[in-house]
């Protein structure tokens, strides 16, 4: 019954957001480092407030986890003025600082990477400057994702959907109606409703949740090891830092914007299709790493290979892009 529910509350959502879009004028115009040809509302992101709260209406959370959603909802929010103002990196950065800073002090943060050889990676006092470090990364890293129509959406679903085959089923309650919420969206992303895009909005909540759940369900209630959780991550991290090291290789400013996005050079090399097929693909390769590595409890392994697996990936796209 709730399922419908969900589905109810992301379609109105989602109708409204497209009407803030029309009412403020946010759309996302092309330009020469967009992909788009097209004009397209800008505000879909919001629409996660309205599944967010009807979540905490209709089901019981522990405080962590209202915790998280509400700063997930500060979030989502700064998303909204960015693209409605358009903030500059730094003054974006400090914005998003507070809510991770919050999360930090009140919910959780990565005291451990996990095990090694028998040997804990604790991190100590250095723990939460690391947590701040990877929440605000990560979130950079899932808006970079946000450049092909359904890309991050469907990555997103997959990660969650990862996650939720390795928790009980008790948390189930949690990642539902985020996942249900996105693929309602696909719906409007790909134009067969009133088109839109996430926006920051979307694409800085989506960074955030799922990178606060992550730290959460590792560090704190410790139902997944660190070493497998890092694969929900891996396709974000991986292509969010070989961009940044071949900005820095060029010469140029790592805030600095080009289509140099793994789904870009695909699609201009055969077609938009093709490009998320591949990067689909890709994903379910590393989610498929993790679930066996997990299976067999090889956590020493799944460390070592994240690494490697890394090296490969920044290699094959140096070599791609040439």
């Amino acid at each position: 019954m709730k399922i419908f529910f969900y589905i109810i509350i992301s379609f109105i959502g989602l109708f409204i957001s497209h009407f803030i879009s029309k009412k403020f004028n946010l759309y996302d115009f092309p330009d020469e480092n967009k992909a788009h040809l097209l004009k397209t509302a800008n505000s879909g992101g919001l629409a996660l407030i309205f599944i967010i709260l009807s979540s905490i209406a209709v089901n019981e959370f522990s405080k962590d986890i209202i915790l998280i959603y509400i700063l997930t909802i500060s979030v989502i929010v700064i998303g909204f003025f960015d693209d409605l103002k358009n903030f500059t990196a730094l003054k974006k950065i400090i914005l998003i600082s507070f809510p991770v800073t919050l999360f930090i002090i009140y919910v959780s943060k990565v005291n451990s990477l996990g095990f090694l050889f028998g040997h804990n990676i604790n991190l100590g006092e250095f723990s939460p400057f690391f947590s701040f470090l990877c929440i605000l990364l990560f979130i950079n890293a899932t808006n970079y994702m946000d450049g092909m129509d359904g890309l991050l959406s469907i990555l997103t679903i997959l990660s969650l959907t990862y996650i939720i085959i390795l928790l009980p089923k008790d948390e189930l309650k949690i990642f539902v109606p985020i996942v249900i919420f996105l693929l309602i969206f696909l719906f409007f992303n790909f134009g067969i409703l009133p088109k839109q895009f996430l926006g920051d909005s979307g694409s800085l909540g989506i960074g955030f949740i799922i990178a606060s759940l992550c730290i959460y369900y590792t560090q704190t209630l410790k139902f997944l090891e660190p070493a497998i959780i890092i694969w929900a991550l891996s396709f974000f991290v991986y292509e969010f830092l070989t961009i940044n090291i071949m900005r820095i290789k060029n010469k140029k400013s790592v805030l600095e914007k080009d289509l140099n996005f793994i789904f870009n050079i695909l699609s201009l090399r055969k077609n938009n299709k093709y490009s998320l097929f591949v990067c689909v693909v890709i994903k379910l390769f590393f989610l498929t790493n993790g679930y066996i590595l997990n299976f067999y409890k090889l956590y020493d392994i799944s460390i070592m290979l994240f690494v490697v697996y890394f090296f490969i990936y920044l290699l094959l796209r140096l070599k791609f892009i040439k």
